[in-house]
């Protein structure tokens, strides 16, 4: 009997940390997902709004609390309208699976390939525009375009900079 309450005893320490441990993951996750869409401004003025509700709320200052009170219904409704779009591509990353998947990175050879297309290009007098993200993901807007499976060389990003158009039909 003294075995089974030293099980009780480990799981009541284990108990608190497992879920501070899921949480804490699933806040990540979260965080990450919304980074990869235009959502995350709109977290960040929730997150200033809920301050100020805070602060109005420490300080009793009822005037502020009810207009506070009053708009918040029609600020959920205005959000799931105006950002339908990114909330929808959420949960569909959501059920894709991408929540629980690492962030991929952009190796280096990458990078001398774009490097190196642009040498070539400049040499021939040719432009070329290219994105590197930072803090913004671009999926979005790669989604909006035409994918090529290939994997990113020189002579690639060459041979799509210097088409000319001659071969469109009119």
């Amino acid at each position: 009997m003294a075995w089974f309450q030293n099980i009780l005893a480990i799981y009541d320490f284990i108990r608190p940390v497992l879920d501070v441990v899921l949480l804490a993951f699933i806040l990540y996750k979260g965080y990450e997902l919304l980074e990869k869409t235009q959502a995350l401004p709109l977290v960040k003025g929730a997150g200033f709004l809920a301050l100020v509700y805070g602060i109005a709320y420490l300080f009793n200052l009822t005037t502020l609390l009810w207009v506070l009170t009053m708009i918040a219904p029609g600020l959920f409704i205005a959000v799931a309208i105006v950002f339908q779009p990114e909330l929808r591509k959420i949960f569909m990353r959501l059920g894709q699976g991408e929540f629980f998947r690492p962030n991929i990175t952009v190796h280096i050879g990458k990078l001398d390939a774009v490097v190196t297309a642009a040498e070539l290009l400049s040499e021939q007098r040719r432009g070329m525009l290219a994105v590197f993200p930072r803090r913004i993901n671009l999926k979005n807007i790669m989604e909006t375009g035409t994918r090529i499976n290939s994997e990113i060389s020189s002579s690639l990003i060459v041979a799509i900079f210097q088409f000319d158009g001659k071969f469109l039909p009119a």
